[in-house]
């Protein structure tokens, strides 16, 4: 049997959630994260600075969940691009442009959460966040050897290679202001041109 009030409860928290977490966000983008206070928080997100403490005991908590909810906006990006019905070619450059973009949008938030001191990841390869990234470039790689549009290769070995270069030059993009998000796709394209060989139409 069904606990309507239980739903309930659990529809209503997650609403609350959403437009916390959106508040939050609205308030690094636009005043920084010296104004990220959760009396601030709670007005833009139109509740009483009590019941935002029903739901977080304090900012880095908020942070956290902030943090986690950007990162799954990241990974389902990632995962929608690897599925789309294009040469795999296409969906990869797709995807690391998409990424590029995301992290100009969304790198205040997680340089907040370090300047706040919130651990949002383990940074191996045993991260889940980092498990579904990778995952998502292998099977593209996958994909375009089975469609004979590239030669073998270790697509494990280069998906993870490509991943970390890919987190590297998102660092990178924040510090150059001649950087855009198309220059650094291309320069990741190239940068494995030799790893991923396509092959020629007369093969």
């Amino acid at each position: 049997m069904v606990d309507f009030a239980e739903k309930q409860r659990q529809v209503k928290e997650k609403t609350a959630k959403d437009a916390i977490c959106q508040a939050a966000l609205e308030v690094i983008k636009d005043d920084g994260i010296d104004a990220l206070k959760m009396q601030t928080i709670a007005q833009k997100a139109g509740i009483a600075t009590g019941t935002l403490y029903n739901y977080f005991q304090n900012k880095n908590q908020l942070m956290l969940f902030v943090c986690e909810t950007v990162d799954e906006i990241f990974l389902s990006k990632m995962e929608q691009n690897a599925v789309l019905d294009k040469t795999a070619k296409a969906r990869l450059l797709i995807l690391v442009l998409d990424v590029f973009k995301m992290f100009e949008e969304y790198h205040v938030v997680f340089d907040a959460a370090k300047d706040l001191g919130v651990i949002k990841h383990a940074h191996t390869e045993e991260d889940m966040c980092f498990k579904r990234g990778i995952n998502c470039l292998k099977s593209i790689l996958d994909s375009g050897i089975e469609n004979n549009e590239y030669h073998k290769m270790d697509t494990t070995r280069t998906a993870k290679l490509m991943f970390f270069v890919l987190i590297g030059m998102l660092e990178w993009q924040k510090f150059c202001d001649d950087v855009t998000p198309e220059k650094n796709a291309k320069e990741i394209q190239d940068m494995f041109s030799d790893t991923i060989k396509e092959k020629i139409a007369k093969e």
